[in-house]
């Protein structure tokens, strides 16, 4: 990159979500001017209403927008831009873009074209570091097309188990876990095809598994005068399916001395590729014998990027621009400190409990935590669909210490709040929780060895919860008869027959609740709640207080119960409550239904549906094919995730009502089995 200042005065940012935003906070911060890109899916996303000026792609699959080169130059050049910042993900590790974008005149946010190929490559990455002398992972390099014995030889030369792992991209997508050779033909085509959607490339190599590893990271930033500094680390290694959860710098696992040797080894690959702009080299680490591998070096800014700036006061991002337009770098080494520590969060719509299942629809209320800093995508009303991710934000707290900096997190999930789609924030906060967190004995893969549990309520905790929701039932019943004017002296609930007191009827878990309240004085009740028919569980004198505010539809409001005042916020829907406190978090309450609700239409027998909305990428199975229990049927993806539809019974495939490329709806019938009959007697 040539070290000559150029003047950058608009930038396009060919990214959406929260990096987006992210990016946007930064350009405007120094004053420049933004542009945004959008698909049909995004047409009233934040980053769209937070730039100067946006432009269309295509349609809402990233391989329709996101995803295409001449769309991107295309809308650099309507809007006049004169610089591209490509976040991460998408383009930003796509050394022919890079190279287009400098071919178009426009200056291009991120490393040369020449070290993206060579580190895109994690083939190519490899090989070039264990030239420099710096230990790798044991791996076969595979020939492409990959032969079926070249690959059975190559999986032989290596221990079970092992990882089948895409060679471009990141994030863990195109690889896979083998325990068994009966598994490697099948995982390999699952890895292909990851790859090749994600990245547009389906090379793939074998590497030897490492269990029970660390993932620890180290920033690196260069300019184009030749000066290169490492930010210190940062450690991932609580992550899922190789998508990282929780992050924090620095790590909490380096001694002084091997945080020396690792960051020396960072800075001589760095210096191997003439490195310049933001980018990361990542390495695994064997707590037992303190032994430190390479891993790959990501040639782009990283999701993570938040917990280095918050220990050294670098906005990498404000960097990344100035090193562009040719400014150098204003610190020596021994200049950049470490300043307490900083954990973030990655706030995703899932739920934990079935298997992280990628949700999908709309946000009714998003509130950020107000003490801690929020990265985020989203707003109130804002439109999660199957073609992207499922990170929703990030939060990021920083303390003195790894402590202060845990706890600072725990009380702002607390008062996070989002209603209207399933998300992993309670199960955030349980893993913040954990002995194994707290003491640092974790590791790559201690999710998968500690999946999430249930969180159980005491009859107490529950008795509150159904008090607070009935209370948000009668504020609203009390809002509606106020605002319609009917019979306004009269208080809601009041009854001339004082035997028959009104009942609210409530379903939590799967149980059924009644609750019925009796008016003591103005806005004071005496509340008894019952479970079906066994009678009063609990009575409760309650004071309900006018509400502070309204947003949205959502209320906070004050609730006194048996002399405890609690604060909470609440959003009533068609089927039920939103209840958001910071003692029990949050959780969704259903209303029965007024009226009976014709029964659904049962599902065919021997369909398998999806289980949540999905595109469907393979049919690996044909009308009329026999299959076996366990045999793969098709599989779909949403949120860039990846589900291979299993059978459950053998049989013959007696239906297939879908074919690749298929939007599918949750519930959605896909193909039918028809079991093999038991009976013998012809």
């Amino acid at each position: 990159m040539s070290n000559q200042v150029r003047q950058i005065s608009k930038i396009l940012v060919a990214n959406r979500g929260e990096i987006a935003v992210r990016i946007l906070d930064a350009i405007h911060q120094l004053g420049l001017s933004s542009v945004a890109v959008y698909s049909d899916a995004d047409r009233s996303a934040k980053h769209v209403q937070m730039a100067d000026q946006a432009v269309y792609l295509g349609p809402s699959s990233a391989q329709e927008s996101y995803l295409k080169i001449e769309a991107v130059l295309s809308a650099a050049q309507v809007s006049g831009a004169d610089a591209i910042h490509p976040g991460y993900g998408f383009l930003a590790e796509n050394a022919h873009f890079a190279r287009a974008c400098h071919a178009a005149g426009l200056i291009f946010i991120g490393p040369d074209a020449e070290c993206i190929e060579q580190m895109g490559s994690k083939i190519q990455a490899r090989q070039a570091v264990e030239a420099l002398g710096l230990p790798v992972i044991p791996a076969k390099i595979l020939t492409q097309p990959i032969q079926q014995a070249e690959l059975l030889a190559a999986a032989a030369a290596l221990t079970y188990p092992l990882l089948i792992k895409a060679s471009a991209g990141g994030g863990g997508r195109g690889m896979r876990l083998v325990k068994h050779e009966n598994e490697l033909i099948t995982a390999l085509v699952s890895a292909q095809s990851e790859a090749l959607q994600a990245f547009g490339d389906d090379s793939v190599y074998l590497e030897q598994y490492l269990p029970e590893v660390r993932h620890i990271e180290f920033q690196i930033l260069g300019d184009s005068h030749g000066n290169l500094l490492h930010l210190f680390e940062r450690e991932c290694s609580l992550q899922r399916r190789y998508q990282k959860v929780i992050e924090e710098a620095p790590s909490p696992s380096l001694t002084p001395g091997l945080r020396q040797a690792m960051a020396a080894a960072a800075l001589k690959i760095g210096k191997s590729l003439n490195y310049s702009n933001a980018g990361t080299v990542e390495f695994v680490l064997v707590p037992d014998t303190q032994q430190f591998y390479f891993l790959e070096v990501n040639s782009r800014l990283q999701v993570e990027h938040p917990v280095t700036e918050a220990i050294t006061g670098i906005d990498l991002v404000q960097w990344q621009i100035r090193i562009a337009q040719g400014q150098a770098l204003p610190w020596l080494q021994e200049q950049v400190q470490v300043t307490g520590h900083a954990i973030e969060c990655r706030l995703n719509a899932e739920d934990p409990l079935q298997d992280y299942l990628p949700d999908t629809g709309t946000i009714l209320y998003w509130q950020a935590p107000p003490t801690i800093r929020s990265d985020s995508g989203i707003q109130t009303g804002s439109e999660v669909s199957i073609f992207y991710d499922a990170m929703l934000a990030k939060l990021i707290s920083h303390g003195r210490d790894r402590s202060e900096a845990i706890q600072k997190m725990q009380r702002a999930l607390s008062q996070t709040i989002l209603f209207g789609l399933q998300s992993n924030l309670a199960h955030l906060q349980s893993l913040l929780a954990t002995a194994d967190f707290r003491e640092n004995q974790i590791h790559t893969h201690w999710l998968s060895q500690h999946p999430p549990q249930k969180r159980n309520y005491s009859e107490s905790d529950l008795a509150q919860i159904l008090t607070l929701v009935w209370a948000s039932l009668y504020q609203q019943q009390e809002h509606d008869r106020q605002k319609n004017g009917d019979l306004p002296s009269i208080p809601s609930g009041w009854r001339n027959n004082t035997a028959a007191l009104p009942e609210q009827k409530l379903i939590w878990d799967e149980q059924s609740y009644r609750l019925r309240a009796q008016r003591l004085g103005s806005e004071q009740f005496q509340l008894a709640i019952f479970a079906d028919d066994l009678g009063p569980i609990s009575h409760h004198q309650i004071q309900i207080f006018p509400q502070h505010n309204k947003n949205a539809g959502t209320r906070h409001f004050s609730c006194e119960i048996d002399g405890i005042i609690r604060n909470y916020t609440s959003l009533l829907t068609e089927s039920g409550v939103y209840l958001q406190q910071a003692e029990w978090g949050q959780t969704f309450v259903q209303k029965p239904a007024r009226l009976p609700v014709a029964s659904q239409t049962q599902t065919t027998p021997g369909a398998y549906c999806a289980t949540m909305p999905a595109k469907i990428l393979r049919c690996l199975v044909s009308e009329g094919q026999a299959v076996e229990i366990d045999q793969p049927l098709l599989v779909m993806e949403s949120m860039k995730m990846e589900t291979t539809l299993i059978a459950h019974t053998a049989g013959l495939v007696s239906a297939l009502w879908v074919s690749p490329g298929d939007l599918v709806e949750a519930k959605r019938e896909l193909l039918q089995i028809t079991a093999k009959s038991t009976d013998s007697s012809g």
